[in-house]
């Protein structure tokens, strides 16, 4: 995961605003004699994120290369430092 903070204080009703993206891989098996990297699930999300007084929030697209998307929006547990 990679976020940046683009905006100060002062901006975007005095919260500070986040940019990030994720890269991810994984699957599931019923047995780990079945685990293989060639059936990994590759998966990548960009987001905005808002520190503000009752926590992280942040809206965000993600798209697998099976071509699953899912649009999300998360409130809760800290995200930025």
């Amino acid at each position: 995961m990679f976020t940046r903070k683009i905006s100060g204080d002062r901006q975007l009703l005095k919260m500070p605003l986040h940019i990030g993206a994720t890269i991810e891989a994984g699957n599931t098996w019923d047995r780990r004699t079945d685990m293989a990297f060639d059936d990994l699930i590759y998966s990548g999300s960009v987001f905005l994120g808002l520190d503000t007084p009752m926590g992280p929030m942040f809206l965000g697209y993600g798209q697998t290369n099976q071509d699953d998307s899912a649009f999300y929006l998360h409130f809760g547990s800290l995200l930025f430092d």
